[in-house]
């Protein structure tokens, strides 16, 4: 999904040479490249009533600055912005006017828009924006059960890699000793620590039958309410997600109370087991943003941060390093 910048903005009436509407162009200019780039909306009251948004034209001797008027039509003509209200927004009298305006830079940006009775004499404009975020989700992993690991086939293998490691070339460089240190390490673990995917939800011990059913229904009522869009199903949906939240809590709650509380004596492996499960897993290092890339790859975020510590320091070379002579000292004498 691309970026999406919303703005409001208001311009008084007695601004009858447009200097709001200019600092609005300047507004939009800082954007830069982004107007294009990314998913722009500006809203709200401009208070103009004597522009015709079916031609853009400007109806002249109508009692309103056709100064300022004339001034947003450029603006528009400038950052390629579409006006999307067709519907006055105020009704006062035999006068019809519309002064709240929705401008977007893509025309299917705006998927539906309704007006709608507002407050005193001014209507409130309601769109339905055509996007959809998107979600990152958090992929399984593998944990080692490290108090179930051979511990003896781990002890010889390293003992045997050791006089493997000592018998190669020793001019190799620091990361290719690195590289075949951890490559063994990883394959020892592999083979001799067994492994779990993390749980999900239903693995927890309080997610009981009942649970499971009802967030099963939720699932099915979501996909029934999501094809349909029909505005019964969503609400059913709602109110199955809403009741679900309560037996969700107690039964938690139930749990801790029931076994928790007697397995801090009797077994406390069990409680404290429970309760590094309740710790903020570490995720490692969030994505980054370069020069308006994402960069979510483990080895793209390590080049990115070497480069920027490599970018504080100063590169002076080998060429003025001090000659520090003898020590007037003397030296320490071996024991």
């Amino acid at each position: 999904m691309k970026p999406i910048v919303i703005c409001t903005f208001y311009r008084a009436p007695r601004d009858s040479q447009g200097t709001q509407i200019e600092e609005l162009d300047l507004s939009l200019s800082k954007l830069g490249n982004k107007i294009k780039t990314h998913n722009v909306i500006i809203t709200g009251d401009f208070n103009f009533p004597n522009i015709n948004w079916e031609n853009h034209h400007v109806t002249p001797n109508s009692g309103y600055s056709t100064v300022a008027a004339n001034r947003l039509l450029s603006l528009l003509k400038e950052h390629g912005l579409i006006q999307h209200v067709n519907e006055p927004t105020r009704k006062q009298g035999n006068a019809n006017n519309i002064l709240d305006l929705v401008f977007t830079n893509r025309l299917g940006l705006i998927k539906k828009l309704i007006v709608v009775e507002g407050i005193a004499d001014q209507d409130t404009v309601i769109i339905d924006v055509n996007i959809s975020p998107k979600r990152k989700h958090r992929p399984k992993r593998n944990l080692f059960i490290r108090n179930k690991a051979d511990h003896l086939n781990i002890q010889k293998s390293l003992d045997d890699f050791i006089h493997e490691y000592f018998s190669l070339n020793q001019n190799m460089t620091v990361n290719d000793k690195w590289n075949l240190v951890s490559k063994k390490i990883v394959n020892i673990m592999k083979r001799y620590v067994p492994v779990r995917l993390t749980a999900s939800r239903y693995n927890l011990p309080w997610f009981n039958k009942d649970l499971k059913k009802m967030c099963k229904r939720k699932k099915r009522l979501y996909k029934k309410a999501k094809i349909s869009r029909n505005l019964e199903d969503w609400q059913e949906f709602c109110n199955i997600r809403k009741d679900m939240h309560k037996p969700l809590r107690s039964a938690r709650l139930s749990y801790i109370n029931q076994f928790l509380t007697t397995a801090i004596t009797d077994k406390p492996k069990a409680f404290w087991s429970f309760i590094s499960k309740l710790r903020q897993d570490n995720q490692g290092i969030g994505d980054h943003n370069i020069a308006g890339n994402i960069i979510s790859d483990d080895k793209q975020k390590a080049e990115a941060l070497g480069n920027q510590f490599k970018s504080v320091f100063t590169h002076e070379g080998n060429s003025k390093l001090p000659n520090l002579n003898d020590s007037p000292r003397g030296k320490i004498p071996k024991q």
